[in-house]
């Protein structure tokens, strides 16, 4: 007894996984299943790395205008040297 699949899925698969499907060879179809798991997986990990960039850079950026807030904010007749600064 033959499956019922949704056309429209069969339509926007590649050719080749096309062709492994419909060759109904159990192995071969459990083999591109796990490289396409594997590449979800690969591309799943890559978006969370750029997200930790994103978060790491939008730290920074706040932490830079934070610097600049208070270097606009202090008066430069106010800044004291200590020995400290080695001047």
């Amino acid at each position: 007894m033959r499956r019922r699949v949704n056309t429209k899925i069969i339509e926007n698969l590649p050719q080749n996984l096309f062709l492994v499907l419909e060759s109904g060879q159990i192995d071969l179809i459990k083999s591109c299943k796990e490289q396409e798991r594997e590449s979800y997986d690969q591309l799943k990990l890559k978006i969370a790395e750029l997200l930790v960039e994103k978060s790491i850079h939008k730290l920074n950026l706040v932490k830079l205008r934070e610097a600049e807030k208070r270097i606009e904010g202090c008066d430069a007749d106010k800044v004291s040297v200590s020995s400290d600064d080695g001047v």
